[in-house]
């Protein structure tokens, strides 16, 4: 098989790394096209070596993708921010820095996470019934 070296890419600060990383660095639900949501910092990055997945553990990629989802669609994730913060808070122009601020226990990945299974994804029951049915 072919081996790729990233060699020169390992010289680079850890910085530049990261900023070069971020512009693949997509999380679940970012990309609506791909069924079922999955993201390159999840599914594909870590993959790539331990640096790697280190570098998806990174706060930076989880706060830049909670912006850019607020941004794309506002009526989902900021409105599932909003659900996270005490009640009486009002919605301003930095909400993914308020519900960072105001739930110190969390960080933007638990944000995210947090905000997608209680406000994203329903689970329940299933109920089906046989026949036909007329509306």
């Amino acid at each position: 098989g072919m081996t790729i070296s990233f060699s020169r890419f390992l010289e680079l600060d850890e910085d530049v790394m990261m900023h070069i990383i971020s512009f693949v660095a997509d999380v679940p639900m970012e990309n609506t096209d791909i069924k079922p949501p999955k993201g390159a910092i999840t599914d594909i990055l870590p993959f790539v070596s331990k640096q790697f997945r280190a570098f998806c553990q990174a706060d930076y990629f989880w706060q830049a993708a909670l912006k850019r989802l607020c941004a794309t669609e506002p009526f989902l994730w900021e409105e599932g921010l909003l659900r996270l913060l005490p009640k009486g808070s009002k919605m301003k122009a930095n909400i993914v820095e308020d519900a960072y601020k105001s739930l110190p226990d969390l960080d933007y990945k638990s944000l995210y996470r947090r905000v997608f299974q209680t406000h994203l994804r329903f689970t329940g029951p299933v109920f089906f019934m046989t026949g036909v049915v007329r509306l």
